[in-house]
Formats: structure tokens, C-alpha cells, sequence
């Protein structure tokens, strides 16, 4: 009666004069990436565990196979990175150029008018390092400076100076337009005050000269 090995194939008998019984042939295994397994070796549950040499390295933790690890401060598990926005800088085909000059692109979101550089324009154009504001300060044509200023004052902020990011950028100009704003009213109420005590003591000055006349 013939008999079987583990693996289920008949064993030659030894009696028949063909010597000790010869394991079965292994047959050829393979890893995920279609490299071939050197024989013995053998990955948990059985599973064959290619050398480091051979197949396709496991990716770290968090990143599927087959694709590169993120960038220095990208958060481990988040991958690919976020299509739009600019949350990331450097992710969604927009990169923080700010501060490089006439070559940095204003972001769309900045796009509009700068009301904080038309009331503010000398002083805010040397904050923001746009002097060419201070034209704004030559007699007779300086007015025009501020209706450019008020056009053009985003994008020269954005170019002349580093911001960290566009929020960044948005609450600077905001606190400027605030400021422009508070100061504008002052200015108003101040004119209306000294017009009130002009116009009380050209009328008292009024009536002390007519009753001297008299």
C-alpha cells in the first residue's frame, strides 16, 4: 500500500531498491512584485517574506504603496495632499512668493482695493516697503498717488514685502483700513469743531464791534 507525505504526493518505497525517499520538488514562489522567493524563506502565517534585496520595500506607516513620502511638515497618513486652497503652502499649484519682487504673483484672493494705502498713503507705504508712495507727499500731483495706491496696493505689498500667508496678509491690511478709517473720522470731527469755534468768535467779535460803534 503506497504511502503519502505531508503534502499529499505518493513516497517511492524504499524496498523497491530506489534508496531513501526524495522530498517532493518546492515549487517556485513569488512575491507581490513578482520577484522571485530564494527557497527556505518564509514570512509570517506562512506567507513568503522576500530579502530586502528583492521586491518592492513596505512604504512607512500611513502611505500606500507606490507613491512618495510627503514633504518635511506634511502630517504622516494625509496623502495625496490637498488639491485647492492654500492651507499647505506649496499644495494646490500656489507657492508663497511674497517679498521676491515685480516676479511674485498676487494670489487671487488678494485681488481688490487697498482702502488702508488711500487713507494711510505715506505711512503705510513705508510700512510695506512700496516707496514709491511717498509721492503722495509732492505738492499739487500727490493726490493722484493715492487713487493708485488704492488700485495697486495689494499687489505692491504682496511683492515688497514677506507675509506668512495670505490670512496673514488680509488681517494686516484689514487693521490698516481700520486705522485709515478711525483717523479720516477724527480729522472730520476735528474740522468740524475748530469751524464751530471760528464761526462763535467771529461773532462774538461781531458783536463787541458793533456795540463799541455805537
Amino acid at each position: 500500500m503506497p504511502s503519502y507525505d505531508p503534502y499529499g504526493n505518493p513516497v517511492p518505497d524504499s524496498s523497491a531498491g530506489g534508496g531513501a525517499p526524495q522530498p517532493p520538488p518546492q515549487q517556485q514562489q513569488y512575491d507581490l512584485a513578482g520577484n522571485p522567493i530564494p527557497p527556505g524563506q518564509q514570512g509570517p502565517y506562512g506567507q513568503p517574506a522576500p530579502p530586502p534585496q528583492y521586491g518592492q520595500q513596505p512604504p512607512p506607516y500611513g502611505q500606500p504603496y507606490g507613491q512618495q513620502p510627503p514633504p518635511y511638515g506634511q502630517q504622516p497618513g494625509v496623502w495625496p495632499p490637498p488639491a485647492s486652497g492654500y492651507a499647505q503652502q506649496g499644495y494646490g499649484g500656489w507657492v508663497n512668493d511674497s517679498g521676491t519682487g515685480s516676479m511674485a504673483q498676487l494670489p487671487v484672493e488678494l485681488r481688490g482695493l487697498n482702502w488702508g494705502g488711500f487713507l494711510m498713503t505715506w505711512i503705510w507705504s513705508i510700512a510695506n516697503k512700496s516707496y514709491i508712495g511717498l509721492l503722495s507727499l509732492v505738492p499739487y500731483v500727490g493726490w493722484i498717488m493715492h487713487f493708485v495706491i488704492l488700485i495697486k496696493g495689494n499687489e505692491w505689498a504682496w511683492q515688497n514685502r514677506r507675509w506668512e500667508s495670505i490670512e496673514d496678509f488680509k488681517n494686516c491690511q484689514r487693521l490698516w483700513a481700520y486705522w485709515g478709517l478711525g483717523l479720516f473720522i477724527g480729522l472730520i470731527v476735528l474740522w468740524g469743531i475748530a469751524m464751530l469755534v471760528i464761526m462763535a468768535t467771529s461773532g462774538t467779535n461781531s458783536s463787541s464791534s458793533y456795540h463799541v460803534s455805537n
